[in-house]
């Protein structure tokens, strides 16, 4: 044991012995020879490229290549080399790059390199549009030295790491790979050598033109290559390329002038085709599952040359496709299609056509076929038919911005589209011609953001050109139901953003709620409104013929119009509508001015419509004074209406105008608490009290059940005011003129004024019969004003003045009438006008003789009379009794 160790102590101490040795040998030679070598590194690269090597330090190491010594290089930077092209970008840059040679050359002092090795670095190789390269850099042999110590007779290379970048913008070429390891063998030096190739990447892009080609996918590359350096050619024996799951097979041949390649995939399962072609932020979709074969190949051939790329042909199929989508089950089966794809050549496009397709789902058909040509702004040339259920489509594709789809759709139609910006505006196209049409049966939908469900939708939509017919299309929502006829003019470009829609149509509905489609959310916290906008871009002509209206609380019926929009401005001619048993007839203009605001311009006809019907179909328009349990009657007559909004569509009260003609029939007003409030006021004014005490009872009655044949006046709102002219209500307890102003803030001054005689509970009657009212006697002047649930009432003096003074003008106006009627004064004065006699009745006064009056007693129920009569006082009396109402001497008293 002990003999076993000392042979094993002897063996580690010669090995450590030995090491250190070579270690101290090498050390010594380095040290020795390594200036000699970093000089000989660089002379060598000097001679052989024909641009400048930017490196930030050279190092001479043993052991990252043992038992090879290496020259590290570190930061290595080469710029672009154009010639004729300035430019300091990267042509190729590596973080450490190791040249390797054997020991043995530090002997016979010829060094010769057969292995590189590269570390994090790329090489970017670009071509100009006149064909200028930048990547030249390379001597030829006749231009070096003959004599170096310092040769490369490369066996390998290696590469870690590494992206490789070429695009060539005059066959607008585009090829980007991250290499993470690649190994290349072959005999470099010879003038004929076979390389082999293995690497592990990733195809970031191969882009042809337009068309990408492959986008990120992992790939693997293992490549037998023939090199004649001579001839300048390639051969390729082998070239397996497997990208994700999906083999091809390269061969051909490539020489200095021309290319012949052949590439192939025969036994490509459609799954890896369908997650290599989708993008990685697509779960859902690679998440799907496949079945099928695809076939592909594809030739590469022609002139080769910088500025022009060879042609490209290839031709593809699938059979009997089936893609399945695990969550829901759903699979799309018997699918097929046949391809072909050709890239731009001179007297031909670039083009990709799927003919014969073919695929269905579940209870859904589709076929149909389409072309795809100039991948750089592409034009879609397509045929297609189906019979489709849009609610398996909508689960299976899962639509953005759907919510819900539903029923079937049956198509059959024909486009050609132009996208002009596919790769960064695919919503930026042209429809260049369409028709078919399109069968909508039961269909449902919903969007995300929509609050409206529209159901069992059935109709015909027909396309021809930019235009599109529209053939018994019926819609429901919830609430409401719509039928559309007619015509839709440059609807393509209204749909793709480049044009304005004109719609001609006819619309019907039995109920229509614009509650559903007006809805205006609240807008977000410490955000202002949206402006109400009315697109500029659609115009209408369509008659309207509705046979119930909802819109907000309130109900119209058998509307029929004509609406007309332009330019954001809506017009409803001839709209005649029902309104709570009546109608109306009338015209309004709406006029959608933006950041200035909206304004409505209208006048309207009405007759007939129930007042208690209306007052609480609007809510009683509100206000609590007076409602719909305290009036009713029926109202006609006309209205003009300005009224302005805000940008917001708020209505902007202080400049709302509006003028009404307004005649009530048959109208009654019960329990209005106003009206208790006169009497209490006559109760509590001492004056009126004394006078009307036994009366007011009986008239607060009468007032609290007021009945009137007709009201007729002028109202006008204007200022946050509605304002009353002076009118005259007959009813059934009294004769009342009234005037005054009522603002939206409750604010009130009424003028109201009314016969004392009227007041009286009874008709008086004496011996002679029923005492009428002469027009004569005490006029009672009031006035309510402030707030009107809490009115001040006063006398109204003011007014009481007012119509005297009017009423001695006007008696002043009649004497002067009779007198030149009768004794031909004031002729010369045109403002005076001859009162014409009625000869058919003769008016005479009946005097009373005292001695008549006397004898009166002594003969019961016989009277003596004395008439006396001349024109003059039958003029009088005939004035007199004709118009006793406008010849009163109206008399109020201070009763405060």
């Amino acid at each position: 044991m002990r003999k076993a160790l000392k042979i094993l102590r002897k063996f580690l101490f010669w090995i450590f012995f030995v090491s250190l040795f070579l270690t101290t040998v090498v050390t010594v030679l380095l040290h020795i020879y390594e200036d000699d070598i970093k000089q000989f590194a660089i002379d060598e690269l000097n001679d052989r490229l024909t641009t400048d090597v930017e490196v930030q330090d050279i190092q001479l190491s043993f052991f990252h290549d043992f038992p090879n010594a290496s020259v590290e290089f570190k930061k290595v930077f080469i710029a672009d080399a154009f010639p004729e092209i300035e430019s300091d970008d990267t042509l190729f840059y590596a973080e450490k790059m190791f040249f390797n040679f054997n020991l043995m050359d530090f002997y016979s002092g010829d060094y010769q390199v057969r292995r590189i090795n590269v570390y994090d670095g790329c090489l970017y190789l670009k071509t100009a549009k006149d064909g200028q390269a930048n990547f030249n850099i390379i001597k030829d042999r006749e231009e070096t030295q003959e004599e170096s110590k310092f040769e490369f007779m490369l066996e390998l290379l290696k590469v870690e790491n590494f992206k490789f970048r070429y695009k060539n913008l005059a066959a607008r070429q585009f090829y980007d790979l991250d290499i993470h390891k690649g190994l290349f063998q072959g005999d470099f030096s010879d003038d004929q050598y076979k390389v082999i190739a293995e690497t592990e990447m990733k195809i970031e892009r191969v882009k042809s033109n337009s068309f990408n080609l492959i986008t990120d996918k992992e790939s693997n590359l293992n490549l037998e290559l023939d090199v004649n350096t001579i001839a300048k050619s390639y051969t390729f024996k082998k070239g397996d390329l497997l990208v994700e799951k999906m083999p091809f097979h390269l061969t051909g041949i490539i020489d200095s002038t021309s290319i012949d390649l052949e590439l192939s995939g025969n036994e490509i399962e459609l799954a890896d085709l369908a997650n290599s072609l989708v993008d990685e932020k697509m779960e859902k979709v690679k998440s799907y599952e496949s079945e099928g074969i695809i076939s592909f190949n594809s030739k590469i051939h022609g002139p080769l040359s910088a500025i022009q790329m060879p042609a490209i042909e290839a031709e593809f199929n699938i059979k009997n496709g089936k893609i399945s989508e695990p969550e829901s089950k759903l699979t799309i089966t018997d699918v097929y299609f046949e391809g072909h794809y050709q890239n731009a050549q001179e007297g031909r496009k670039e083009e990709m056509k799927l003919e014969n397709v073919q695929l269905r789902l579940l209870d859904s058909y589709f076929k149909g076929r389409a072309t795809i040509s100039d991948f750089e702004e592409p034009t879609l040339n397509t045929a297609m038919e189906g019979d489709l259920r849009l609610d398996k489509f909508h689960q299976f594709f899962n639509f953005k911005n759907v919510e819900k789809l539903g029923g079937q759709l049956s198509l059959n139609c024909r486009a050609v589209v132009k996208f002009f910006d596919p790769q960064y505006n695919q919503k930026n196209f042209d429809v260049l011609k369409s028709d078919g049409s399109f069968i909508l049966k039961d269909v449902l939908y919903k969007g995300v953001n929509d609050d409206i469900t529209y159901r069992n939708m059935s109709g015909e939509i027909v396309l021809y050109n930019k235009d599109a017919g529209v053939n018994q299309l019926q819609i429901k929502t919830a609430k409401s139901d719509i039928l559309v006829n007619g015509s839709m003019k440059n609807f393509m470009p209204f749909l793709d953003g480049t044009g304005n829609l004109g719609l001609i149509a006819s619309i019907e509905s039995n109920n229509l709620d614009l509650n559903e489609f007006m809805a205006n959310p609240e807008p977000e916290e410490n955000k202002r409104p949206k402006i109400f906008e009315l697109p500029a871009n659609l115009n209408l002509n369509v008659d309207l013929s509705v046979a119930n209206l909802h819109w907000d609380g309130h109900q119209f019926n058998t509307i029929n119009t004509n609406l007309l929009m332009a330019s954001r401005e809506v017009k409803l001619n001839n709209l005649d509508f029902g309104l709570q048993g009546g109608k109306a007839h009338g015209n309004l203009v709406m006029k959608n001015r933006m950041e200035k605001g909206n304004i409505i311009d209208g006048k309207l006809t009405f007759n007939n419509v129930d007042v208690k019907g209306l007052f609480k179909d609007w809510d009683n328009f509100k206000q609590s004074s007076i409602t719909s349990q305290h009036i009713s009657g029926t109202a006609s007559g006309s209205i003009d209406f300005l009224l302005s909004f805000n940008p917001y569509f708020s209505l902007k009260e202080d400049e709302l105008y509006a003028k009404c003609n307004l005649k009530i029939k048959n109208g009654e007003l019960n329990e209005l608490e106003t009206m208790k409030m006169i009497t209490d006021y006559m109760r509590s004014n001492k004056g009126l009290k004394l006078m009307l005490n036994k009366h007011i009872d009986a008239f607060e009655d009468k007032l609290l059940h007021l009945k009137f044949a007709t009201i007729e006046n002028e109202i006008t709102i204007k200022d946050r005011k509605l304002i009353i002219p002076k009118m005259t209500i007959g009813s059934n307890a009294l004769d009342v003129d009234l005037f005054g102003w009522h603002s939206f803030d409750n604010m009130i001054d009424y003028h109201f004024s009314f016969r004392f005689r009227e007041l009286k509970e009874q008709v008086t009657e004496n011996e002679f019969g029923i005492i009428e009212d002469d027009g004569l006697g005490l006029v009672i002047y009031l006035n309510m004003s402030g707030d009107l649930f809490d009115p001040t009432f006063a006398l109204d003096g003011t007014e009481r003045r007012k119509q005297i003074k009017e009423s001695i003008a006007e008696e002043k106006q009649n004497v002067k009438s009779i007198l030149k009627t009768e004794l031909g004064f004031f002729k010369k004065d045109s403002t005076v006008q001859k009162i014409e006699e009625d000869n058919k009745e003769e008016i005479k006064f009946i005097m009373y003789d005292e001695e008549d009056e006397q004898s009166q007693d002594s003969i019961p129920g016989k009277i003596k009379r004395k008439d006396k009569t001349n024109d003059f006082n039958k003029t009088l009396l005939k004035y007199f009794k004709a118009d006793t109402t406008q010849k009163q001497e109206e008399i109020i008293y201070d009763m405060n």
